[in-house]
């Protein structure tokens, strides 16, 4: 392998699991050789066990001392990269065995593209899968900004950065939120940075209990990074981040009815309705009804809980 590897590939993990362990298996197996990969480790250690387990010296293991959260450990581990071009995996996704193949290929043939993003299958407990980007055509895009805010799956798990791409956006560290990556694909839209789109699922995004996209924390941080932008000169723009406060919104209050906060709930439904009202209406009114309901969050919040034990 060369001192500068082709790719970079980091996983900023916190947690080990069967997850984890098939996750870093599938980067090691990809058909392109040329690369790094940098195990964030921000559980105290769990996870070299794993890693020596893959016997892999293509592998920088990174323990923290200290455990940095959700945005340190992606900034940190992604510093650390010295490839061409950086690629992210998460602790519960897997690379399909193409993957750095197919996306470097597409950064090789245009120097202008900052990223290359795919489609995903999304996997669900039961082994169910869709897609999530079929509305979303393969190809260059030069003005994608309503396309970011329209579409959930800008992910670090389906995208490749050209390294300038990230170093250039060093200067921004991301919101402290575990959705705080999402900043890197809104400013390289803004910034007008070309992005290709392939539209085929090249890796899998896993949904399970675990996952941080169910916290309450994360449906804050949709709300509050989602309502730092303003794009009064692009209205059409504009109303589609709305709508990803409103959603933020919906689904934080339903979280916060599940925790037992009735009150919470309802401010955050009417908020949602204010910033967007056409947004999840079905599932607004419902969680409104409940809402009204007195006791209604704290026996939702018990039946959660399993009930009394």
């Amino acid at each position: 392998m060369s001192t500068q590897p082709l790719v970079s590939v980091c996983m900023p993990a916190h947690r080990d699991s069967d997850f984890f362990r098939a996750a870093l298996e599938s980067v090691l197996g990809q058909t392109m050789g040329d690369l790094e990969v940098i195990v964030g480790d921000d559980s105290g250690g769990a996870l070299r066990a794993a890693v020596e387990a893959a016997g892999d010296d293509r592998i920088r293991y990174v323990p923290h001392p200290k455990q940095l959260g959700f945005t340190g450990n992606h900034e940190t581990t992604i510093d650390l990269a010295r490839g061409k071009y950086i690629a992210v995996l998460h602790d519960d996704d897997v690379h399909h065995p193409d993957y750095l193949e197919r996306m470097t290929a597409v950064l090789e043939a245009d120097p202008e593209l900052g990223l290359v993003c795919s489609d995903v299958w999304e996997i669900f407990p039961g082994g169910e899968r869709q897609r999530p980007g079929l509305k979303v055509k393969g190809g260059r895009y030069d003005d994608w900004l309503p396309l970011v805010f329209s579409h959930n799956f800008f992910i670090p798990t389906s995208t490749v950065l050209r390294r300038e791409t990230w170093e250039q956006r060093r200067t921004k560290h991301w919101p402290d939120h575990p959705i705080g990556d999402i900043v890197l694909w809104y400013d390289a839209a803004i910034d007008g940075t070309p992005m290709y789109w392939i539209a085929e699922p090249l890796a899998d995004y896993r949904r399970h209990d675990a996952q941080i996209s169910g916290l309450l924390a994360t449906r804050t941080g949709q709300i509050e990074i989602n309502r730092a932008y303003g794009f009064p000169e692009r209205p059409e723009v504009d109303a589609l981040r709305r709508k990803r406060v409103a959603a933020g919104l919906v689904g934080r209050a339903g979280a916060r009815l599940r925790s037992g906060d009735a009150a919470g709930a309802r401010t955050d439904l009417a908020e949602a309705k204010h910033e967007a009202p056409e947004v999840l209406t079905r599932k607004r009114q419902a969680l409104e009804a409940i809402a009204r309901v007195p006791g209604a969050g704290w026996a939702i919040a018990r039946r959660s809980r399993g009930g009394d034990r």
